[in-house]
């Protein structure tokens, strides 16, 4: 991940942006019927974007800094220091489409998640009343609402 400098003159990305390999990446997109097509084609033209788990987005906060993402590497890929080919790919990616005024970096980064080898989400009742719900991966923050709501409605 990486994020931007403050753009200039209060230039604005507006929506979140996010590119075609995208589609690849989240399980959602597994129902398109041309999704094996594009799988296909991209794993024959752009193979370090596929063994990297590269998918290109780009969404701007207030301060007007650009946040830029993001690869995926699984098991025993996984190392301490950050890949500056890996960072190269996103942004010759994000270049073709998207113009910013100011491309400087002025941080990155990079997480670990701990995933279930099939699950999307875990939960356990260790104790009567006591529920632990978690959304291993890196999902939790998008699934988190759902998910409460669901168990909520099974439970109440």
């Amino acid at each position: 991940m990486m994020r931007t400098r403050p753009q200039p003159g209060g230039w604005r990305l507006g929506a979140h942006l996010a590119g075609g390999l995208t589609l690849c990446h989240y399980k959602a997109f597994e129902v398109c019927a041309g999704l094996a097509a594009v799988k296909t084609r991209i794993a024959a033209t752009m193979p370090d974007y596929v063994k990297y788990g590269i998918h290109v987005m780009a969404a701007q906060h207030d301060g007007g800094e650009v946040v830029i993402g993001d690869s995926h590497e699984y098991d025993a890929d996984i190392g301490p220091f950050d890949k500056p080919e890996i960072d190269e790919l996103v942004l010759n990616y994000l270049r073709n489409m998207l113009r910013l005024p100011d491309w400087q970096i002025a941080a990155r980064w990079h997480g670990i998640y701990a995933k279930h080898p099939t699950k999307s989400f875990v939960t356990a009742e260790p104790q009567p009343g006591c529920v632990i719900a978690v959304a291993p991966g890196g999902t939790g923050m998008t699934m988190s609402f759902g998910l409460a709501a669901d168990w909520w409605e099974a439970n109440a």
